[in-house]
């Protein structure tokens, strides 16, 4: 994949096709280069996990070009995300539909990251809210990190236009600010097709056909899981298990520093420790 060129407007950075996670670092500031780097990682991290399972490509990513209409791409979301059932990696929080669009996206192959954006330098930290998303297009992990940020409302759009470029297999930065304001036509479409595919999630709920629940409250290990992505967390804690990777390694992809903290989010994902 090319370098995203920051040619684009100025409220969207985009790439173009799918690639390796190695070949798709945009042309970004250096104050979001931390946040960027850390989703590469794991994504990398998770992309040769499947290799060793030999696992099948994704079909989804990719599979509409920017000629088609908002609708069709919507209901292929709809159909993906509804047909992925309950997540299999642990107990979920689903108090509302951002939530669960995140377990069914999870399910369906998508590693989903709800945390920070922030820099190794704290005199360049970024405004809390200037960066909405990134989405890294792959074919096999496919990766969006939604800042968290943000109000809970705006988070679902956000996560809903992210989706819809993983359906074009396009790698991408959203900023704050309407791609339709822009006047880039990739945005205009993303927006178009994130209405209707939030209305089509919508009617499941009014149909009782996604259940929302109370969510308990956000404690320390729901908080490592939702920044690092469900499935990745799970994924990395049974292979730490089984000796394939380190615990020094899976300290550092999840951001904690005890065996304690480790055996307490494994045991939260429904693990046995």
């Amino acid at each position: 994949m090319q370098r995203i060129q920051q040619a684009a407007p100025s409220h969207w950075t985009f790439g173009h096709a799918v690639a390796t996670p190695a070949s798709v670092r945009p042309s970004l500031e250096r104050r979001l280069e931390a946040t960027l780097h850390r989703c590469e990682v794991r994504q990398e991290w998770y992309r040769d996990y499947l290799a060793e399972t030999d696992e099948d490509r994704l079909g989804f990513v990719g599979s509409v070009t920017l000629g088609a209409r908002p609708g069709l791409a919507a209901g292929s979301i709809r159909a993906l995300l509804s047909a992925s059932g309950r997540s299999l990696y642990g107990p979920q929080r689903r108090g509302n539909l951002f939530e669960a669009v995140v377990e069914l996206a999870e399910s369906a192959g998508i590693l989903v990251m709800v945390g920070p954006v922030m820099s190794d330098d704290v005199r360049e930290m970024p405004d809390a809210r200037s960066v909405h998303g990134i989405t890294l297009a792959d074919g096999w992990a496919p990766t969006i990190l939604v800042n968290e940020g943000l109000p809970s409302a705006v988070r679902l759009r956000v996560l809903a236009r992210h989706l819809a470029l993983l359906w074009l297999g396009v790698s991408a930065v959203g900023r704050s600010g309407g791609a339709a304001e822009a006047g880039n036509a990739v945005g205009r479409w993303c927006d178009s097709v994130a209405d209707e595919a939030i209305d089509l999630l919508s009617r499941l709920v009014d149909k009782r056909e996604l259940l929302l629940e109370r969510p308990p409250e956000v404690d320390f290990c729901a908080r490592v899981v939702s920044r690092a992505s469900r499935r990745f967390t799970w994924s990395l804690i049974n292979h730490t298990l089984e000796g394939r990777t380190t615990f020094t390694e899976a300290f550092r992809l999840l951001g904690i520093n005890s065996t304690d903290a480790f055996n307490a989010i494994g045991r939260s994902l429904d693990i046995e420790i």
